[in-house]
């Protein structure tokens, strides 16, 4: 039996507003670990700031000097999202409750730290106007572990970008550099799709990474010179909960790697520069990025070219910029973006994004995420709107 869930975009908006002013035992995972508010680690959630970026490249541990006491709370957060998706260029409209998350991330002793996120409900609009349903599936399940003050292995389930992830965008949508992939190849529709890749797909990996150039004394951890190593697996990880999850998104895992993934990139705060491939005997990927800030205003830049199996090559583009005000009031955080995107060969102009997003009150108990978007495209405009509660 086919499952959809369409529900009046009021009762969206009322039931994630309701749930976002719970009370204070349904609190964020790290707010409540280090009795913070949001803002300490992010400029509009899901965006990392300074702070942030340096409390991950550590493992989730808190530099010495921030001096922060660790409380003991519940280990996990939950996200709620509801969505309005108007596929305009093909007539097609919906309203859903798409996406029940729980996150779980801690530190463990003084050389490892882990993630896990699982979509115990996931929903999303397709093309012809269904709903594809993979609940049950794992976004990230991995565990990493320092082996010496430059050396870092990780393993499990995740996106394989060092320099940038791809999943903390403030805009619905996800730029073309990383969304572009290369086609699988298999006996079924399933390992086909499980074979190709991209930045922006989660499939199950292992990674080296070596940190050559350390930053300066007074430098945050994340700054210097990086060089990842990535063997991304044929695969998928996923508890499947529903007779179309099964079919949509089943526990796979073979032994067969989809090719090499390199990356080497230098950063110094917001500012970045990086190359990323992935090289297969048949297929390729390779894309140069960058990243700058400056005042309330940030920055992504890339160029890329993808090789699938018997195709002419491609190129990929995206030049994206962020106004994101640091307002006294912490409660309140906006953002705005636009985003260009151009794929060749495609047969479509480039399309731009606008898009805003609006992130409050940013306590230490919840925080509640707007984000409103329109993908500009001939023959593809598309118009979403999402909002989201976690806590």
């Amino acid at each position: 039996m086919k499952m959809t869930f369409k529900i009046n975009i009021v009762a969206v908006i009322a039931g994630v507003l309701l749930v976002g002013t719970a009370p204070a035992q349904a609190m964020p995972e790290f707010s409540r670990r280090y009795d913070t508010r949001c803002t300490t680690c992010h400029t509009v959630v899901p965006r990392l700031n300074l702070t942030g970026m340096d409390f991950l490249a550590r493992g989730y541990r808190p530099a010495p000097d921030l001096d922060r006491e660790r409380h003991s709370t519940f280990p996990a957060s939950l996200w709620l999202s509801g969505r309005y998706d108007d596929q305009i260029a093909k007539k097609h409209n919906d309203v859903y409750f798409n996406k029940a998350e729980i996150i779980a991330a801690d530190s463990v002793g003084s050389n490892f730290n882990y993630m896990l996120e699982w979509r115990v409900f996931d929903l999303d609009a397709q093309s012809n106007g269904t709903l594809r349903d993979r609940s049950g599936r794992f976004e990230d399940a991995w565990i990493s572990w320092q082996l010496s003050n430059r050396l870092t292995f990780s393993a499990g389930q995740y996106r394989p970008l060092g320099q940038l992830e791809p999943g903390r965008k403030v805009s619905v949508s996800t730029p073309a550099i990383f969304d572009t992939s290369l086609s699988g190849s298999g006996p079924n529709a399933t390992i086909r799709r499980l074979d190709g890749f991209s930045v922006n797909t989660r499939s199950p990996n292992l990674t080296f990474a070596y940190q050559s150039i350390g930053g300066r004394k007074n430098d945050l951890a994340m700054d210097g010179l990086f060089h990842q190593v990535t063997i991304p697996f044929v695969g998928e990880m996923s508890l499947p909960l529903s007779r179309n999850a099964v079919k949509n998104a089943p526990f796979v895992v073979q032994g067969r790697a989809k090719g090499v993934f390199l990356e080497t990139w230098y950063r110094k705060g917001y500012n970045s520069v990086g190359v990323h491939s992935l090289i297969d005997s048949d297929r390729y990927l390779v894309t140069g990025l960058g990243t700058a800030n400056s005042g309330d205003f940030y920055f992504v830049g890339g160029l890329g070219v993808v090789k699938n199996t018997g195709r002419s090559m491609r190129m990929t583009s995206t030049l994206e910029v962020e106004y994101m005000p640091m307002l006294k009031n912490e409660d309140f955080r906006p953002g705005l973006g636009l985003r260009i995107d151009n794929v060749s060969h495609n047969g479509t102009r480039p399309a731009f994004v606008p898009y805003l997003a609006l992130s409050i009150p940013n306590s230490s108990r919840y925080t509640t995420l707007l984000q409103l978007e329109y993908f500009s495209q001939s023959k593809h405009e598309r118009l979403r709107l999402d909002l989201s509660t976690m806590f």
